[in-house]
């Protein structure tokens, strides 16, 4: 039993040793194991220098060496080698396919600090450990070229400071570096590095551009600059860009590398350094297809070929410029299908021009301020380009086919001799000013509906087919109705089924207040005569007669006349502001009042606008305003801004109304800024009514009138018992007698305690009582406590505010010229100033520098001579 359990140990030993002899060497995880043996004795590689054990013939019994290899401080492969020989060529090899990560070593270090580089050829003679490094390479090539290298640590990944600024150098002189050969993707040299790859360098050549004009100067042309690949040269973008490229409305046909234009550019060469090229047109050439020649003569020019001129957008940019001043007649070839921007700008001497039937668009400023008389718009025509015929005064009839589409800015201004234009419904808009001061144009002619027309986008500028042209639209049938309609006649003549009587507001006015129409046959009816009389209110007013526009005779409208053509007729007001109300100006004195006493009407008007009242251009001259008795109504801007902006005296100051109106609209009195009283005639209850008794103001209106911020409604209290009046504003007659030596009005308002006193009419001087009882105001003379003059007053009247105790306060205006000393006497405020200064101070309503008080210094009243008037 013990000899076999000590066989059984002997076999299991032998297999140990057996399976021992065969291992070629250690497995570490994750990492292709080598053929080494880790401490056995038997060497299986296969080199030619070792016994192969596979025959069985020889055994090594030579001490083997580990060679471990080391990445990051971590053993990542070993290899065994019998001590005293190098590792085989087999080995090396399997060192150099070794990958880490799927990255290769590419450096091999004897030492921990990698300073001394592994010698693979030296033998083995004790466990040896090779530190292993991957290196990135970055290479930097221009072209096939390669310019410059940078080896990157994978363990650190990034370039390093220096590498890094040399490709920041690098970038500023290739002018760009890519990491694909499209040159899409820019290199960041600040980005982790995690794997050898190619730079691309790019370098961009400026190439600039210049045109040299016939009269010498140089054009940089700055939309040209391009940035070329100096390797790649000039992109098919970039050659059609070149071709396409427009200045001043034309294209370009030789290019020149030197100023003389002696030395043709080569654009299939890349350029290698930055350039400039010279620029050169074809002068025989009017458009990228189109040549034009010049007679022997040099009176006709001829345009042959196909598509459009050019735009030329100067008339010295014409290549036929210089023969302005001789040519007379145009030809253009059919085909051709624009005419040039500037071609024949101010040509003195071309008359009639002929266009083909294949023009599309007339380019900006084509015949401006030629000579032209005559031209043809065919029916191919899209687009009249800006300012393209202004200035034409030849042209007399505009007759425009079918298929025109726009008009563009100004291409008709300043067209003075053209009476008639054909439009027609192809037509979608016309630029700013494009009919602008053509004043002789009489009539248009629409070939399409009023409602087609009205859907024209016509700016705000191009009034002038209401201003000055009677519109036509085209009928071919007369319309059982009268209206603005014409026809074509078999002769391709135009003419009208009606006659348009326009009227005019004034000689000034150019658009039509209202139109009439006349059938060409029969001529005037009744209902042209009726419609003169009663369809001819303007502006809320009427008028008396009429007269044709430049005529100084009146035109008498008689049933049965024919006209001949449209007529404008010219309106006159005569001295109307009323059905029954008239107007006139004496002086400086205006006068309403009714035309026909025997007719009860007694309305002014109601103006449309504040400068439709007839004596509004003479509003700056008018001082007075009188309203006779029997005008009942006040119209809507019947008095606007009637003030001498020089002189508030000799201004509208007041207005009397009479108890005859009834009514004022809220906007009779606007903006009259001198206007200070209203004054009524009727009495306060007359003016205000009176709630509790059931009694309505008699005059409606007078209380919204929007004069009122500036102006005061005073009412007449002549002869009234004052101490029946409680606040609220008056005015009284002051008649001569034996105590009153001065006549007038005398107007005041009390609110409050607060006494605000005007003068009389136009003298702006109050009279002189010989007691404070012979004043309106008398009966207030315990509750005031302030007095104010009003500012059109110049002269303060004897006893005016004698002894008004109550009396604090006294403002006077700043225009004071007199006042008398016994004007305050005795009131609260003279009795303290004199009191306490021993002379009394008026203060005015304007602030005078460095004096007392609410207003400046304005008067003195001297206690000593309070009997004499003292000047201020």
């Amino acid at each position: 039993m013990k000899r076999k359990l000590l066989l059984a140990m002997l076999i299991v030993l032998a297999a140990v040793l057996l399976l021992a002899s065969c291992i070629d060497g250690v497995v570490i995880p994750g990492v292709t194991p080598g053929t080494t043996n880790n401490g056995g004795n038997t060497d299986t590689n296969n080199s030619g220098d070792n016994t192969n054990n596979n025959g069985g013939n020889n055994t090594n019994t030579n001490v083997s060496c580990v060679v471990t290899y080391k990445y990051n401080n971590k053993a990542v492969y070993t290899q065994s080698v019998i001590s005293g020989r190098p590792l085989s060529s087999q080995q090396i090899a399997e060192k150099d396919n070794y990958a880490s990560n799927g990255v290769k070593f590419t450096d091999f270090y004897s030492d921990a600090a990698m300073t001394v580089p592994f010698d693979f050829d030296a033998p083995i003679t004790q466990n040896t450990t090779v530190y292993c490094r991957i290196f990135h390479t970055v290479t930097y090539m221009y072209g096939s070229t390669k310019v410059a290298e940078h080896k990157v640590d994978s363990i650190g990944g990034y370039l390093t400071q220096a590498q890094c600024d040399e490709a920041v150098r690098m970038s500023n002189v290739y002018t760009g570096l890519y990491t694909d050969k499209n040159k899409t993707v820019e290199f960041d040299p600040t980005a982790e590095v995690k794997k050898s790859f190619t730079v691309y360098c790019q370098l961009l050549c400026v190439v600039s551009y210049k045109y040299v004009d016939s009269e010498g100067t140089t054009h940089d042309l700055a939309g040209l600059k391009q940035r070329v690949d100096s390797i790649e040269g000039f992109t098919d973008e970039q050659k059609a860009q070149i071709e396409s490229f427009v200045f001043r409305g034309f294209t370009f046909d030789y290019f020149y590398t030197d100023e003389t234009m002696s030395r043709a550019f080569d654009f299939d060469k890349a350029p290698r350094n930055d350039v400039v090229i010279y620029c050169e047109r074809d002068e025989t050439k009017a458009g990228p297809n189109v040549r034009w020649v010049l007679s022997s003569d040099k009176k006709t020019i001829t345009f042959t070929g196909s598509g459009e001129m050019y735009e030329y957008m100067y008339n010295t940019s014409v290549p036929w410029y210089s023969y302005g001043a001789t040519v007379e007649n145009i030809l253009i070839d059919e085909g051709i299908t624009s005419v040039a921007g500037c071609a024949f700008y101010k040509f003195p001497h071309i008359s009639s021009v002929k266009l083909p039937g294949t023009i599309e668009k007339i380019y900006k400023n084509a015949f401006y301020q030629s000579s032209i008389t005559e031209i043809n718009f065919p029916k191919s025509l899209k687009t009249i380009g800006a300012s393209a015929f202004a200035g034409c005064t030849g042209l007399t009839h505009l007759d425009f086919n079918m298929g025109l589409e726009h008009i563009s800015d100004g291409a008709f201004q300043d067209c003075s001799s053209i009476t008639t234009v054909v439009l027609t419904n192809t037509i979608m808009g016309f630029g700013a000013s494009a009919f602008e001061r053509c004043t002789g144009i009489a009539s248009a002619y629409y070939i399409g509906t009023e409602a087609e027309y009205n859907a024209i986008d016509i700016s705000v500028s191009n009034f002038w087919i209401n201003q000055l042209a009677h519109k036509y639209y085209i009928s071919q049938e007369k319309p059982k109705e009268p209206g603005p309609y014409w026809y074509y006649d078999d002769a391709g003549n135009i003419c009208k089924w009606y006659h348009t009587i326009w009227y005019m507001a004034s000689d000034k006015e150019t658009v039509p207040f209202v139109t009439d129409y006349v059938d060409v046959d029969t001529g005037i009816n009744q209902n042209n005569v009726n419609f003169m009389k009663n369809s001819t209110g303007y502006h809320g007013y009427q008028f008396v007669s009429w007269k044709l526009k430049g005529s100084a005779s009146n035109y008498t409208m008689r049933v049965g006349t024919v006209l001949t053509d449209d007529i404008k007729l010219v309106g006159n007001r005569g001295n109307l502001c009323g059905d029954n109300v008239i107007w006139k100006i004496v002086g400086t004195v205006l006068t309403i009042s009714k035309k026909s006493a025997s007719v009860a009407d007694g309305r002014m008007w109601d103006f449309e606008g504040p400068t439709d009242a007839p004596w509004y251009s003479r509003r700056n001259s008018i001082t007075k305003v009188i309203i006779s008795s029997g005008v009942t109504y006040i119209g809507r801007y019947a008095f606007v801004e009637i003030f001498d902006q020089n002189n508030s005296y000799g201004s509208f100051t007041y207005i009397d109304i009479p108890k005859s109106i009834t009514e004022m609209n809220e906007r009779s009195i606007y903006n009259c800024q001198h206007l200070l009283y209203i004054y009524y005639e009727g009495t306060p209850i007359e003016l205000l009514g009176d709630a509790e008794n059931g009694i309505e103001p008699i005059i409606k209106g007078m209380d919204k009138l929007v004069c009122l911020d500036i102006s005061r409604v005073y009412s007449n209290v002549t002869g009234m018992d004052f101490s029946e009046l409680g606040e609220g504003a008056y005015w009284a007659n002051i008649t001569t007698s034996a105590t009153i030596n001065n006549n007038g009005r005398v107007a005041w308002y009390y609110n409050d305690g607060v006494l605000t006193v005007g003068g009389g009419n136009e003298s702006h001087i109050m009279i002189n009582y010989t007691s404070h009882a012979d004043t309106p105001w008398y009966s207030y003379r315990d509750e005031v406590t302030s007095v104010i003059i009003n500012k059109n007053v110049t002269t303060i009247g004897h006893y005016s505010f004698e002894n008004m105790t109550t009396v604090v306060s006294i403002v006077v205006p700043k225009n004071l010229a007199k006042t008398s000393a016994t004007a305050f006497i005795g009131t609260g405020y003279y009795e303290t100033q004199l009191s306490e200064k021993g002379v009394v101070y008026l203060y005015t309503d304007g602030a005078a520098s460095g004096n007392p008080g609410p207003g400046g210094f304005g008067v003195v009243l001297k206690c000593a001579s309070v009997q004499k008037e003292m000047s201020g």
